[in-house]
């Protein structure tokens, strides 16, 4: 039966796709239409097309075209000398080199295009000598340019023999070309630099797409449109002969080991191998449909396929192979895979259909339920049992079933409830010690034997929704829930959160190897590994692609393989230590999500919602170390050479170094690892192929940086860069003498200058006690004694005793006051306040009670600990009453004084309703013009000494009033007290 399904509904791999990586002009290449590539000595990756050159470096392209001195935009081959120079060999026969960023075109290019004229350069090759050697087609001659490459440095050699001529320079190169009209007979001469060395008969080609290659030394292969020959100097011998229904020009031709690839145009890329002069066509067959120019493989032996449709196009080093892509629209499905055994996979389709997978075949549409016995499934019955098949949508209402095996001479058992109802089979386990099978739908679990018609309820209600179920090497069953880790045991379920903190938050997988270890992946914190009764944990630090991790599988090679949601990643375990390979499965799987991953003999299968991807056994490919490049120095936003030590001032401390890593198959997913001794010699982990520093002190620096692929490989040693922060002038050694010089200088000033301060405070002390003399002397205006006397004497004469003898006690009361207090530099607030008032009461008597007057004190200022320089207020006060209150026609005047505290000052505030300072100054004007109050100049001189002891604080603010009804006088002096 097997055999006739076979006959049926194999599908070979040979029609199986491996997934491309397509670089096109969306990820900046200059243009679709590519002929060549080649990765020069540093690991840069060369692409050559018609609208210029691309230089990739993994992340993105850089572009050169005439623009930038390319000297033709057409580049149909590029090649690099033994200095790192990259040439470029153009349709118009045109030669420029790409050297430190720039392009310089050869002073030759006008001799070669006079000569060349309407043929083409097919050929390019520099020597050892750095001569460039050209084979051309459509012409009799090669040419020859010594180093300079300069028009006189142009020579143009002719072949003796005119026809196919195939020039030995060395051991390992040569260069061909070959006239534009060749007669049926065609003669291929060797040569060995200008030496003859045979000329074999080959017969007819078609000479406009000759290409060749070199097999082992002086042997060839050569083909045209149709055939394909080995040429020795001395022998011919055709391999290939191609059908006319194939015509089209051979796009690409080349040798790869014991392997040739033959590429027609929309044709892909064929395999031959080539042995023992023959040549067998191979299964490989690539990108049918696409006319492919070159095929170059990298050092981490990834593959690029240059194209004249599509751009460019890579293929891994361990590439996966897409083998079954899923139908899309609204009857689209997740296919799910299931294990029959060690060598076959079954797929699920519609319901109660599948197909089965080996490692080479795919047998397609088994409908189940036509079985009749399970032995009919594969024609043998080597898988253990039992066996669980789904097949269908197990998210839409009744579009799924599920099937058990466990006997092979009876069909598959459906799995159904206790009232025929099929179970959405979500998840299942199988328990092979007991011959069980356990299935779960959202809420429930069922358990299944070979003697049960259906499968029994166990579990009714689950404590939460369930993302896996298990069955221990103990017939354990362990489930994977949303809020923690469970199992169910003896028809019991335990709790399991609190043995390990993440087994409390989601799980996702569990899986169980040979030895007894336990590997369990979560949802956001990696994979936990338990090992008898100790823990680990594995996550990105490890290498792992994330850390939302869906299943993890171990291989019959001891690789533990674990999907997430942004790809795969393999791990190999030596002994607990773990080496990561990642795997980015975007353009096999748009949606990265696995929902399975199975292995039938040497291949690995991985499921997901969009289709069904495998990948070659064991996952031992050759692990390359990626290299790495500084870039990029800049210093304060500008760039500095990176190809010596650089000497810095001090001021030019931001610094920013950019660097890349190469690795393709990493797919621009490189870590870096980074330090900069002199600053901090802990390495430090980055995605971003640059890091800056900010304001680096003086100092000596050796940055270094590794790169890390995506395979956990690392750059031995790393590159350095250093350079040296010059210390600024005065951190040198002449600076710091001449600051001691200096220093000593200044302390001397400094001395002279204290013994100033000190001959200028006993002067001040001097013009203080002046001050003091002075202000005494004004602190009673002479008017103000003359008028209290003449009072007095007034109501003597009215014989008003009373207020005559009132007035002299009060007058004698205020001069004694004033004559106590001027003994002193400083006395209470409360005498200055009494002194005050004796004095306006005396005004006051004297104005004939033109006003009142009101002294009020804040109660935070205490009148016996405030103390204030004596009469500070009173020629003040004086001004307000002559000035401003005296001249008042009627009885309405008012004088406030206010003391508060503000700010550790005192403040005093003088305010009358008066007359105002513009009126009053008429008035002044008009009876004596030259009149300045000596007590008011003589306070200003007590607020300047005030201010010589503590700059700034002390001061006097005269305001005018609104409207000019009134004076408002504020003197702030600092607040002192007892």
């Amino acid at each position: 039966m097997l055999s006739a399904w076979a006959a049926m509904f194999i599908a070979t791999a040979s029609a199986q796709q491996p997934v491309f990586k397509n670089y096109n002009v969306k990820d900046g290449l200059p243009s679709s239409e590519t002929y060549f590539s080649m990765q020069d000595s540093k690991g840069f990756v060369w692409v050559a097309t018609d609208q210029g050159v691309a230089r990739f470096d993994g992340y993105s392209f850089k572009t050169y075209s005439i623009e930038n001195g390319l000297a033709d935009n057409t580049v149909f081959g590029i090649y690099e000398d033994r200095h790192g120079r990259i040439w470029f060999r153009s349709l118009s026969g045109k030669l420029c080199y790409w050297a430190d960023d720039s392009i310089y075109s050869i002073g030759a290019n006008d001799s070669i295009v006079a000569n060349i004229k309407n043929s083409i350069m097919i050929s390019l090759v520099i020597d050892a000598g750095d001569t460039l050697w050209c084979g051309i087609r459509g012409t009799d001659s090669y040419y020859k340019i010594y180093p300079g490459y300069k028009p006189a440095d142009f020579h143009k050699i002719t072949p003796s023999q005119h026809s196919v001529y195939i020039v030995k320079l060395d051991e390992q190169n040569y260069i061909f070309g070959y006239r534009s009209i060749i007669k049926d007979d065609v003669k291929i001469s060797f040569y060995k630099k200008n030496i003859f060395n045979g000329t074999p008969d080959i017969g007819k080609l078609i000479p406009t797409n000759l290409s060749y290659i070199e097999i082992s030394k002086d042997t060839f292969l050569i083909t045209d449109t149709y055939t394909l020959y080995q040429v020795t100097p001395k022998s011919k011998n055709l391999l290939l002969s191609f059908s006319p229904d194939y015509f089209g020009k051979i796009a690409c031709f080349l040798k790869e080991n014991n392997h040739i690839w033959i590429s027609k145009r929309a044709g892909g890329a064929a395999d031959y191998l080539y042995s023992n002069g023959k040549l067998t066509k191979g299964i490989t067959h690539y990108l049918d449909g696409y006319s492919v120019t070159h095929i170059m493989t990298d050092n981490e032996g990834g593959k690029w396929f240059t194209t004249l449709e599509n751009g460019l196009y890579y293929l891994s080093p361990h590439h996966f192979i897409r083998e079954y892509t899923l139908p899309q629209g609204p009857t689209s499905i997740e296919y799910n895979i299931c294990k029959l055994d060690n060598r076959h996979i079954t797929i699920s389709k519609s319901k109660d259909t599948i197909d089965i997978a080996t490692p080479d075949t795919i047998i397609r549409n088994v409908k189940l339920s036509s079985v009749k016995k399970a032995f009919d499934i594969l024609g043998y019955s080597a898988y253990t049992l039992p066996v669980i098949i789904t097949s269908g949508n197990l998210f839409e209402l009744n579009g799924s079933s599920s099937y058990a095996i466990f006997n092979y001479n009876v069909p598959p058992k459906l799995i159904t409830d206790s009232n025929g109802n099929h179970i959405s089979c979500y998840l299942n386990a199988l328990d092979t010690i007991n011959k069980y099978v356990y299935v779960l739908n959202r809420y429930s679990v069922y358990r299944l034997d070979k003697t049960s018609s259906f499968a029994k309820l166990i579990i009714d209600k689950l404590p939460s929704r369930t993302s896996t179920c298990y069955i221990d090497n103990k017939g354990v069953l362990w489930l994977g829930c949303f809020n923690g880790l469970w199992a169910y045991e003896h028809d019991k379920l335990t709790y399991h959160g609190n043995d390990n903190p993440y087994f409390k938050d989601r799980i996702e997988d569990i899986y169980q190897a040979k030895d007894g270890t336990y590997y369990f992946a979560t949802n956001g914190n990696g994979i936990i590994i338990k090992r008898n009764n100790t823990y680990s944990r594995l996550t990105t630090a490890n290498g792992l692609i994330s850390n939302n991790c869906q299943q993890v599988f171990t291989d019959t090679y001891g690789t533990i393989w674990v999907s997430t949601k942004s790809g795969v990643t393999s791990i190999a375990d030596s002994g607990g230590h773990y080496f990561a390979t990642k795997y980015n499965l975007s353009d096999a799987f748009p949606n990265q999500k696995i929902t399975r991953i199975e292995q039938t003999g040497n291949k690995l299968w991985l499921s997901s919602e969009n289709g069904i991807i495998s990948h070659a056994l064991p996952a031992n490919e050759v692990q390359p170390v990626p290299s790495v490049f500084i870039t990029q120095f800049i210093v304060n936003d500008t760039k500095r050479p990176i190809d010596k030590d650089a000497s810095l001032s001090y001021s030019e401390n931001r610094i920013k170094i950019s660097f890349i890593g190469l690795s393709y198959n990493s797919f621009g997913k490189l870590e870096y690892k980074y330090k900069l001794d002199g600053l901090d010699s802990a390495w430090h982990v980055t995605q971003t192929p640059n890091v800056q520093y900010q304001f680096l002190p003086p100092g000596e620096y050796i940055f270094t940086v590794k790169a890390i692929a995506a395979n956990g490989m690392e750059s031995q040693g790393g590159v350095h860069m250093v350079f040296v922060i010059n210390s600024p002038f005065w951190q040198t050694i002449w600076f710091k003498v001449l600051a001691i010089l200096l220093t000593l200088s200044l302390l001397y000033a400094w001395l002279s200058r204290i013994q100033k301060k000190e001959l200028e405070k006993v002067l001040l002390g001097q013009h203080i006690a002046n001050i003091e003399m002075k202000a005494l002397r004004a602190q009673m205006n002479p008017h103000f004694i003359f008028n209290a006397i003449n009072s007095i004497q007034s109501h003597i004469l009215k014989d008003d005793r009373k207020t005559a003898q009132d007035y002299l006690a009060r007058f004698a009361r205020l001069i004694r006051n004033v004559m106590e207090n001027s003994k002193l530099e400083y006395i209470p607030l409360g005498q200055e306040i009494e002194t005050l008032s004796l004095y306006i009461n005396l005004e006051q008597l004297r104005a004939g009670g033109k006003f009142k007057f009101n002294i009020s004190v804040d109660p935070n200022v205490s009148t016996f600990t405030t103390l204030i320089p004596p009469l500070l207020l009173q020629p003040f006060v004086e001004n307000s009453i002559l000035h401003g209150l005296m001249p008042l026609q009627d009885n309405t005047g008012m004088l406030k004084i206010h003391i508060r505290e503000h700010d550790a000052m005192l403040v005093c505030t003088i305010e009358d309703n008066g007359i105002g300072r513009k009126k009053a100054g008429e008035i002044k004007r008009h009876k004596d013009p030259l009149h300045r109050s000596m007590g008011i100049s003589a306070t200003e001189d007590r607020i300047d000494i005030i201010n010589s002891l503590n700059p700034g604080m002390a001061k006097i603010i005269v305001e005018d009033k609104e409207e000019a009804t009134g004076t408002k006088v504020i003197i702030t002096i600092p607040l002192k007290q007892i």
